[in-house]
């Protein structure tokens, strides 16, 4: 499910508008990228993936995994 809250385009920084995802304190506190699905929203909102990327193109179990390994955590 993607998420409702859109998220804010301030920075015109691609790294700050990421870290801008995730925004308020406490109780107050908003996630804008809740699943695989919506992160894809996300990049392509910002041009960095095309429109016609739909869904992930692994399953987020094996993205994580094959991450994990590239990176050495266990």
């Amino acid at each position: 499910m993607a998420s409702k809250i859109t998220p804010p385009f301030i920075a015109s920084n691609l790294a700050i508008d990421f870290i801008n995802t995730q925004f308020g304190v406490g109780e107050e506190q908003q996630e804008c990228l809740e699943d695989d699905r919506s992160v894809i929203a996300w990049l392509q909102q910002v041009g960095v993936l095309s429109e016609e990327c739909e869904s992930p193109p692994l399953e987020s179990s094996t993205l994580r995994g094959n991450c994990a390994t590239t990176c050495g955590i266990s």
